[in-house]
């Protein structure tokens, strides 16, 4: 038995009782003004590649009955050897030697977990053989669309209405095993050559408000509406000392990624953070979107949320893409944003969208 499938094997012994009877910038931002959704209409033949063979068995943790069930109780304690994902409030476990969206314009390059709708029709290329990748995916997205027409029986999902399947779409040649949940807009997917992975990494996605990283699934706003109860924070964005952070990105108000921050890397935010101007950044000379991209920007941003030992925590609210007003912002500070502040997010939480080059701002 492989390490995966070893992984995969707890995972699956874990959840019995809950059984129902970094990457280069300018690569992966692209900074410009056309958006990579606007791009996806023309991917449908080329995405082919990215889908591999895999089989499905529904029987060893759904009940067999009518409507399935899928789920676990939420904020479930995350199995040895994995690590938790979430987007869009759905989240799953897969092992802890991934390295999340290790792809190359949308080609995942080992066995990974591509959370969001991140394709670029330019440069797809073949997928290599034999890798298993998950995949969390808007249902408003091309390859959203096309995995949710598989998802054809009747499931819930902790108590969400859901459809399930496994079948072939219309860009490949070989099945692949479908979670969708409308209610949240997203869409699962699992391809892998040994079926009882593929049970399992499926079988673990669950919902949750809060993902184990701390982030809201979703947000009623990414503004800095409050004042923060953190002493200090009038006189700096992060006041001292905080011992550990994490990025939630969102789109649409939706969580689209969550990465927790490492001690070596809190140390260079937090001095990002700190020597940040006061004021509000406007898009350079030259920089124009349609107003329906505008609007969107709106709800599309970073909240950096940083805790403290004995203190209360402090959310810093981060907009690095729109028409205008790009910030920093905890409520009692605002700041301008620059280069390497966009540089530090989007190489850890990546970014869905394009936006103005951060050395023009005004």
């Amino acid at each position: 038995m492989s390490q995966l499938e070893e992984l995969i094997r707890q995972t699956l012994l874990a959840r019995e009782q809950d059984a129902p009877a970094g990457a280069n910038l300018v690569q992966h931002v692209h900074i410009r003004l056309a958006r990579r959704r606007r791009r996806q209409s023309v991917i449908a033949g080329a995405s082919a590649a990215a889908v591999v063979a895999l089989a499905i068995t529904s029987a060893i943790l759904l009940p067999k009955s009518h409507t399935e069930t899928v789920g676990s109780p939420a904020n479930m304690a995350v199995p040895v050897g994995m690590q938790p994902v979430s987007y869009h409030g759905i989240e799953m476990f897969v092992p802890a030697a991934w390295t999340p969206n290790d792809e190359n314009c949308g080609t995942p390059l080992h066995d990974t977990v591509l959370i969001g709708d991140g394709y670029d029709a330019d440069c797809l290329q073949p997928q290599p053989p034999g890798l298993t990748v998950v995949r969390l995916m808007s249902v408003d997205s091309l390859l959203g669309k096309q995995s949710a027409r598989i998802a054809t029986t009747p499931a819930t999902i902790d108590g969400k209405p859901a459809r399930k399947g496994t079948g072939t779409p219309a860009h490949s040649a070989t099945p692949i095993a479908v979670l969708a949940v409308p209610s949240l807009g997203v869409v699962v997917s699992v391809e892998s050559p040994a079926s009882a992975t593929t049970q399992s990494l499926l079988a673990s996605a669950h919902i949750v408000s809060v993902d184990a990283f701390g982030c809201r699934s979703e947000v009623q706003t990414l503004l800095a509406s409050d004042k923060s109860p953190r002493p200090g924070a009038a006189q700096s964005l992060v006041p001292p000392t905080p011992t550990n952070a994490t990025i939630c990105r969102y789109a649409n108000e939706w969580l689209a990624r969550s990465v927790l921050v490492s001690p070596q890397q809190l140390g260079k935010l937090v001095s990002i953070l700190n020597t940040l101007p006061a004021g509000i950044s406007q898009p350079g000379p030259g920089f124009a979107e349609d107003p329906q991209d505008c609007n969107a920007d709106t709800r599309r941003g970073f909240i950096i949320q940083l805790g403290y030992a004995t203190q209360p925590g402090v959310k810093v609210f981060v907009h690095i893409g729109g028409c205008h007003d790009l910030s920093a912002s905890n409520g009692s500070r605002t700041t301008k944003i620059n280069n390497e502040l966009a540089t530090f997010l989007v190489g850890l939480a990546g970014y869905d969208a394009g936006f103005p080059d951060p050395n023009t701002l005004r």
